[in-house]
């Protein structure tokens, strides 16, 4: 499979240090030397913390 910039997955992400997780929508984009970021996406953007808004990606 071919991963390219915008293409979006679920991917699961677990909770640490405590015991599972939950399936989250991510964006992919793919960086130099085919490096990836995976930057999580939110319907709830306005309700979070500056800390946490810096973390998601504006679409």
């Amino acid at each position: 499979m071919k991963i390219g910039n915008g293409d979006c997955f679920g991917l699961y992400g677990a909770y640490v240090p405590d015991p599972g997780g939950k399936r989250r929508p991510v964006v992919v984009f793919v960086g130099e030397q085919q490096q990836l970021r995976v930057i999580p996406i939110t319907t709830k953007y306005t309700n979070k913390s500056d800390r946490i808004k810096r973390q998601y990606y504006t679409i």
